[in-house]
Formats: C-alpha cells, sequence, structure tokens
C-alpha cells in the first residue's frame, strides 16, 4: 500500500465502506429532523440494478425538495462534525450551483491529469429541485438566465483554478475585470432565478444543477414525493417508489445494462485516505513497509 504525504493510497472499492458510512449518518440527521431526501443519478442506478454502490461511483448523489434543501441549510452547522462538512456557495466553497457538498474530512482525491494538491473529496452531492415555470415563456426566460449566469461562473472558477503560468493574464482579465460580480453574488442570482415560480401546485419540476449540462430535464413532481425505504448495500435509504423515469431521462433506455468505467477512473483519478477514517471506517488495509 503506498503513502504519500502521511496518506494511504487505497482503491475505489475501498472507499465504498466509507461512502456507505457516510450515507448512513447522513439519513439518520434527515430522519431526526424531519428532512425528506431521496438517492438519484449514479447511486439509484445502483441500487436499482444490483442493491449496491456501483463498483466505479466515486460519490453519492441525493436529491431534495426547495423547502427540505433549505431546512437543511439551516440545521448543517449540527450536521457537521470531526468526519463530515457539509458545504454551500455562501461558506466560499467553491461547487456548482443549487448544490450541497458534503465532504469526507480525511478522503482525498489526485486528479493524474492535473498539478496541484490533494482535493477534498466529495462524498455526498446534494441536488435540489424547484418547480417548472408555468409558461413556455417563463421557461424560456430561466432558462437563458440560468445558462448565462452558469457560463460567466464556469469561466470565473475555471480559470481560479487554472495553475498555467500562461493563463496567469487571461486569469486576472476574466475572475478580476471582465466578469466583476463575485462567485457569491453569481451563485444567489442563480438561487433567486431558479426558485421564481416555485410552487407545490405545479406537476412538473426540474434541478437546477442539470443546467450546467445545457439542458433542462422536466419531472414529474410525484416521482419524488411517493418515496420509501429500501435496502441498499448494508444501510437503509430513502428512494423514489417508481424510479424508472428518473433513469430513463438520465441513462436512456439501455439502463439498466451495465459499462464498466472502472478503468477509465483508475487511469484518471488516485485515492488516498488518512489511517484513522480507514480505521474507522474498518477498511482493510496493509502498510506498505518500504
Amino acid at each position: 500500500m503506498k503513502k504519500e504525504n502521511g496518506l494511504v493510497e487505497i482503491s475505489i472499492e475501498q472507499m465504498h465502506p466509507i461512502f456507505y458510512n457516510a450515507l448512513q449518518y447522513f439519513d439518520s440527521f434527515c430522519q431526526k429532523n424531519g428532512i425528506n431526501y431521496f438517492v438519484m443519478w449514479g447511486t439509484l442506478l445502483g441500487l436499482v440494478r444490483g442493491g449496491e454502490i456501483i463498483l466505479w461511483d466515486d460519490d453519492m448523489d441525493v436529491g431534495m425538495s426547495r423547502k427540505d434543501f433549505s431546512i437543511f441549510l439551516k440545521l448543517r452547522k449540527e450536521f457537521n462534525n470531526a468526519d463530515y462538512s457539509a458545504c454551500y456557495f455562501d461558506d466560499g466553497s467553491k461547487i456548482e450551483v443549487n448544490e450541497i457538498r458534503i465532504k469526507i474530512n480525511g478522503l482525498y482525491f489526485h486528479n493524474k491529469f492535473e498539478s496541484g494538491k490533494y482535493d477534498r473529496r466529495v462524498a455526498i452531492d446534494v441536488f435540489v429541485y424547484d418547480s417548472v415555470p408555468d409558461t413556455k415563456e417563463n421557461i424560456d426566460r430561466t432558462f437563458s438566465s440560468l445558462f448565462r449566469i452558469n457560463k460567466l461562473l464556469s469561466i470565473k472558477y475555471y480559470l481560479r483554478g487554472s495553475r498555467n503560468r500562461f493563463n496567469s493574464f487571461a486569469h486576472f482579465l476574466v475572475s478580476k475585470l471582465l466578469v466583476f460580480p463575485t462567485g457569491k453574488y453569481l451563485h444567489k442570482k442563480y438561487e433567486i432565478i431558479s426558485q421564481r415560480f416555485d410552487t407545490s401546485n405545479t406537476k412538473k419540476v426540474f434541478f437546477p444543477a442539470t443546467i450546467i449540462d445545457g439542458r433542462l430535464f422536466p419531472y414529474d413532481r410525484s416521482i419524488f414525493e411517493n418515496l420509501e425505504r429500501r435496502q441498499f448495500g448494508p444501510i437503509q435509504v430513502m428512494c423514489p417508489k417508481n424510479p424508472i423515469p428518473l433513469l430513463l431521462a438520465a441513462y436512456g433506455k439501455t439502463w439498466n445494462i451495465p459499462i464498466d468505467r472502472s478503468l477509465g477512473v483508475s487511469l484518471r483519478l488516485k485515492f488516498f485516505a488518512n489511517k484513522d477514517l480507514l480505521v474507522k471506517s474498518q477498511v482493510f488495509y496493509q502498510e506498505d513497509k518500504q
């Protein structure tokens, strides 16, 4: 087992017990505080297809209504502890819009194709859904505004994170001059626009964070209001009673056919954890004696 900077290199499979622990803590916190959530995207795909985390999955995805999302944000200081940190744009975190990122303290990853220090790895991405605007005109106007703000944020954060010295001048122009509004201002603007038409009377909802991909997918609200508990590996989680529409929208008609992406992940990313986290999560590892 390799060691770098005092951390132990682990495989993606060894991360999964750590993820189950994180999701179990998240689930318990939500139950205790009356917060409704549901697993989604790759996490839901793993649950439906095999009842466990997909072999090559390197994070967890959950969703919430705007009401539950707001409650969680207000209680995040109670959620945070020595093991987990819930981060949002208003605390200065560099994250996507309308998304909470719950980070595991002591778990890191390194992209082999980028220079720089290790990044703290995301354990759980928490996405919020809002009501789809009531008319086509409002839909087009909302989508256009959100997409424009997102592009500004993408340019600002991409160049701010660039460590290439030849980008230093472009970084200065874009992040300081051309994109004058701060990241917090743009995030807040995005948050206000995305929930401008929020009402429980509309039948369709959308996830503002997915507009990053340039698309607005509407879903039936009933998918996320009819939930059930299901076994997920060694723990239980909340998920939609009818998950198929969500999986079809995200992965197409072949959602139930596994595609092995483990090689791509292993070629691109290296994972590291401190020993205390591995012991706490009962992850077996062997120290490199060299």
